[in-house]
């Protein structure tokens, strides 16, 4: 196998929406609480991992940071 790179983290809620805010995200979720991204701005969850995000969301970060996922 070749070598490869791979993130040591999971994307945070304030990574990802700072992905949303550039416009080149979207986010279809909720904001009950169970979920980490928040549309009103309080970062309350803004270090804890992103969830309930579909793969073309996921895709759409990836390519906006200028990387990609696993396969």
């Amino acid at each position: 196998m070749s070598s490869f790179y791979i993130a040591k983290a999971e994307v945070t809620a304030s990574e990802y929406k700072a992905c949303v805010d550039a416009g080149s995200c979207s986010y279809n979720g909720g904001t009950e609480s169970y979920y980490t991204y928040d549309y009103n701005g309080n970062d309350e969850k803004g270090d804890h991992p992103i969830n309930l995000v579909n793969h073309t969301e996921a895709i759409a970060y990836a390519t906006w940071k200028g990387q990609r996922l696993c396969t």
